[in-house]
């Protein structure tokens, strides 16, 4: 049986270019732009064996989408990423400070954009 992923990013273009490398990686993928579509998808889509989620979104982040889903879906694999936006020493330290706060939190897997699909691929 092909696994089911849930994408979920803010930012339409990623999502969907992930997306679409995942399915031709032989996925099945679901998308959600923010944590509350994420838990809506997770509700009809049982079958759902990994999250993906950006850190920094509107309405719930991924930190809280990593939350929720350890308290109903325990044993989800979830994976953390984030980029933060614009590239600086700052950001770069910002950024990795929210993705080991989404691994306290209960992310199995962080990773910093960009990254390369086959570092996504080795993890799932």
């Amino acid at each position: 049986m092909t696994k089911a992923i849930l994408v979920v990013d803010d930012v339409v273009e990623l999502r969907e270019e992930l997306a679409l490398c995942l399915e031709d990686e032989g996925f099945r993928v679901f998308q959600a732009e923010n944590g509350v579509e994420a838990l809506n998808v997770l509700k009809q889509q049982e079958d759902v064996s990994i999250v993906i989620t950006d850190i920094l979104m509107p309405k719930m982040d991924g930190m809280e989408l990593c939350t929720e889903i350890r308290k109903s879906r325990p044993g989800m694999k979830i994976v953390a990423i984030s980029g933060g936006g614009k590239v600086s020493e700052e950001n770069h330290n910002l950024v990795g400070s929210y993705l080991r706060k989404a691994q306290r939190e209960g992310a199995d897997v962080i990773l910093e954009k960009p990254f390369a699909l086959d570092d996504l691929l080795n993890v799932l």
